[in-house]
């Protein structure tokens, strides 16, 4: 079983194929397993919450000031 290691905030902060050994999990850290498929999806700025992986939000750039426009 692969697996993540989340922080006290639920952001994934690392992955592994086997699970983890103690010295590598600070306190306030967790360590999960994942079904293969699920392992395959995590991305950057992913979370993990409520038993659900949850993909970061979208970057939606500000629109241009009447300055950036002229």
């Amino acid at each position: 079983m692969k697996h993540i290691k989340i922080n006290s905030v639920c952001e994934v902060i690392g992955m592994y194929l086997d699970a983890p050994e103690e010295s590598q999990i600070e306190p306030g850290q967790a360590v999960v397993g994942l079904s293969d498929e699920d392992w395959r999806s995590v991305g950057p700025g992913y979370r993990y919450i409520g038993g659900k992986l949850v993909p970061p939000e979208p970057v939606v750039p500000a629109p241009p000031t009447p300055e950036q426009i002229q």
